[in-house]
């Protein structure tokens, strides 16, 4: 919805007229946003990513609004497993998408809104942008506390156990630490 004002000339073999007065102010039918310039990832945490950025041109109309989508590394950004965020005018040029896996890597994009359309879909990227379009990896946690050991095997002087490798919340296992006791009141603890 941009507003112009025209003037005219008219040009024969002879040469051209001045050109005429302003005319009435006619107007462009408004056109949906530009793109985001840059989605850039402001914050990194286990379990959630914050996304700031400027609020494009809106072509006429304001942007009314933002479409935040974010898929896990390996998902497809055109398929069932992508989530898509409607940010509202509180929320504009910052939002923090929760509740994400630790140590994981997420893809994400936005697009702007507008009573005329949606601008294209920009992907994320660092504060220097270099990386535009990498997926960001969630910080990792510590790994999920094991289930208890089961004794598999045993002698007269050793017994032989088993766990289950817990979840590692995005970093890997690295190592455990076995303790036992042979009454309440003695307790032993080796590394391993």
């Amino acid at each position: 919805g941009q507003m112009y004002y025209m003037t005219l000339s008219a040009t024969n073999v002879v040469g051209s007229t001045g050109f005429s007065a302003p005319s009435q102010p006619m107007t462009t039918l408004p056109a949906p946003p530009d793109a985001v310039d840059r989605l850039i990832v402001h914050e990194v945490q286990a379990q959630q990513l914050t996304y700031r950025w400027v609020c494009p041109p809106g072509n006429g109309q304001p942007v009314a609004s933002f479409r935040l989508r974010y898929v896990q590394l390996g998902g497809d950004m055109d398929g069932a497993a992508i989530t898509e965020i409607p940010v509202t005018s509180e929320q504009f040029q910052e939002f923090t998408i929760t509740g994400l896996l630790p140590g994981t890597p997420y893809y994400a994009e936005i697009s702007a809104s507008n009573p005329a359309g949606d601008s294209p879909w920009t992907a994320s990227s660092s504060e220097t942008g270099e990386d535009k379009g990498q997926p960001t990896r969630t910080a990792p946690m510590t790994p999920v506390a094991p289930l208890p050991a089961v004794c598999t095997g045993r002698t007269s002087y050793s017994l032989m156990l088993q766990w289950t490798e817990p979840h590692h919340r995005g970093a890997p296992v690295t190592g455990y630490e076995l303790r036992w006791e042979r009454s309440p009141y003695e307790k032993n603890a080796t590394p391993q």
